[in-house]
């Protein structure tokens, strides 16, 4: 099962529905809907629905929608909540308001826009070899709170080389690798005539639209840390992040680590610490990506391995990952302390 996807990856266009022009008024079907529920609450509007499902189908989907969450919102269920241009399942009002305050916190101190039409767009131009009606399937998704949760803190671990703070980062001289962050329902397999959608990916970026999308298998995945989806979600994002963020590294980090003597080849050194997953022995860029994410989220897994594979192979203890990780990040912030004060000379306004 492919767990995390590609790295080198690109971008496409956003899949719009054909409009359908929407009634001047609401229909006797739907008077009838809105009746039960001023008169008899949530489950009489259920009942409704349902038993008048033939004649709301040709209802604009729009007030249908409307209905449907004002329903749900009502008891105290998980309802769809549209803030700017995402859709976002929340299951109260505070909890929307919280969703809506994690996007723009996220564009503002990170100079990353929560998009999801760009990650459609991203997947459809970089699989533009795959079929025709394959592209125009993929389409957006909508959020789970616990996914934005999980990429406000994922970003959080990069903070120091994200938006503003980059200019005072070690990482000053160079564009920032990712803008955007995207929630899409599948991926697709392979950029080739046969490419089709993919049900398994949980996450991808895309280096040339600067854009990393989170996919729907990915809601329910604990592959890493089995019974804690939301540890998995904040796993997930940051392995994404990091192919974007962390690609600067990665030739430090082959030369370091002396398990890779290029991206895809390893150099078969007898006792070279292996990497932490089966995922990561694919190639130097998912070990780096698999190594980053063990050492935001769960450091100890990646300093003591998973307890159970001998040195050398996959799931081992990685201390030297480990350490250069933690020296990597250490240089992010650039050094402060007492300076001499500049004088008239060299001090601009």
């Amino acid at each position: 099962m492919t767990k995390r996807a590609k790295e080198d990856e690109l971008t496409a266009e956003r899949r719009t529905p054909e409009a359908v022009p929407a009634p001047a008024g609401p229909p006797p079907e739907l008077a009838r809907v809105l009746a039960a529920q001023r008169g008899a609450g949530n489950a009489m509007v259920s009942r409704a629905l349902i038993k008048q499902r033939t004649g709301v189908r040709q209802i604009h989907g729009d007030w249908i929608g409307d209905i449907v969450n004002k329903a749900k919102k009502s008891a105290g269920m998980p309802y769809v909540a549209t803030i700017g241009s995402e859709k976002v399942q929340v299951v109260s009002a505070a909890e929307e308001a919280e969703a809506a305050r994690i996007i723009k916190d996220i564009q503002d101190k990170y100079g990353i826009e929560v998009s999801t039409s760009k990650g459609v767009q991203a997947v459809k131009d970089h699989y533009d070899k795959a079929p025709e009606d394959v592209r125009k399937k993929v389409k957006g998704a909508t959020w789970l709170f616990a996914e934005l949760v999980a990429l406000e803190r994922a970003l959080a671990h990069f903070a120091p080389i994200l938006g503003s703070r980059r200019s005072t980062s070690e990482r000053i001289g160079a564009e920032q690798e990712i803008t955007s962050a995207s929630k899409v329902d599948q991926s697709i397999t392979k950029n080739t005539a046969t490419g089709a959608l993919d049900d398994a990916t949980l996450g991808e970026f895309f280096r040339d639209s600067k854009n990393f999308a989170l996919f729907t298998p990915g809601e329910t995945s604990d592959i890493d840390f089995p019974g804690d989806v939301p540890k998995q979600l904040e796993a997930t994002t940051v392995h994404e992040i990091a192919h974007g963020l962390m690609k600067y590294a990665e030739g430090d980090f082959m030369k370091e680590t002396g398990y890779w003597t290029d991206r895809a080849t390893k150099s078969g050194t007898a006792g070279a610490e292996a990497p932490p997953t089966s995922y990561g022995d694919k190639n130097a860029s998912e070990d780096l990506s698999e190594s980053t994410m063990f050492f935001f989220v769960s450091p100890d897994r990646l300093k003591n391995g998973d307890g159970s594979a001998a040195a050398g192979t996959p799931g081992n203890p990685c201390p030297k990952r480990y350490a250069f990780l933690e020296k990597i990040v250490g240089k992010w912030k650039l050094p402060v302390g007492d300076f001499p004060t500049p004088n008239k000379d060299t001090a601009y306004a």
